[in-house]
């Protein structure tokens, strides 16, 4: 739910009833964050100069988080020391138990894959070469499903490389910034690690040069020409992509 929404219920509940006695304990919320130790206290603390909720509610409105990934990222990732009460996989008492993390799909062969586009199955808009321009450091954007060569890619599964057919070129982490925000760009194929993904289950397209990154919608955002960039994965739908093979 909403982390407003349960705090205002926190703030407001009285014990008191208008009968002269005591009304019954109601069964308390499992509070913000589903942690009863996550009090309007703890998310109004300053957390890198912004407050605690304002950082989830950010998350959830613009990176398609739902409300236990926010808290997950902010005060298990982000700010443990600072707003740990908040973080759902500690609050009940221990972490829980790690889930397997989904497995990358098979490699095929050392050549090259059938020929795809990427779509975002949130938004219904593909990864696209910014202008079908085959410059090394073009853009790499959202854009319409047009099934242009601009849209059209290719898995070389020796060199784990996104390659556009059209330019023979490479999707790839600029720089090879392994930052949250880093660019995604296409560039002439050299086999670094800046240019090698693999494909999971989950529907993530990861980083195999940057541990824990993922292809990712900048802000979850559907508008045309929205940037795509490399971000820690979270599992929300900016990060989610179906392969449609053309």
């Amino acid at each position: 739910g909403d982390v407003a929404s349960v705090i205002i219920y926190l703030e407001n509940v009285n014990n008191v009833s208008c009968g002269g006695g005591p009304a019954p304990t109601p069964t308390p919320p499992s509070g913000a964050c589903d942690c009863s130790s996550c009090t309007s206290s703890v998310l109004s603390r300053n957390a890198g100069g912004h407050r605690v909720r304002d950082r989830i509610s950010w998350l959830q409105g613009n990176r398609g988080m739902s409300e236990i990934q926010a808290c997950k990222t902010v005060c298990s990732t982000e700010f443990p020391n600072i707003c740990g009460e908040c973080n759902p996989d500690r609050c009940g008492g221990g972490p829980a138990p790690t889930p397997p993390a989904p497995t990358p799909t098979p490699p095929t062969g050392g050549g090259f894959s059938r020929k795809f586009m990427l779509i975002n199955p949130q938004t219904g808009k593909a990864l696209d070469v910014n202008g079908a321009k085959c410059d090394a450091g073009t853009n790499i954007h959202l854009w319409d499903v047009n099934r242009s060569g601009a849209q059209i890619f290719h898995y070389h599964y020796d060199s784990k490389a996104i390659v556009n057919v059209m330019c023979n070129k490479a999707i790839d982490i600029s720089a090879f910034n392994c930052n949250d925000g880093a660019n995604i760009q296409l560039w002439s194929r050299n086999r670094s690690g800046a240019q090698q993904f693999s494909f999971y289950t989950d529907r993530t397209i990861r980083s195999v040069g940057c541990q824990n990154k993922a292809i990712d919608i900048d802000k979850g955002s559907s508008d045309n020409g929205t940037n795509i960039l490399s971000w820690s994965i979270h599992g929300g739908t900016n990060q989610k992509w179906k392969v449609e093979y053309v």
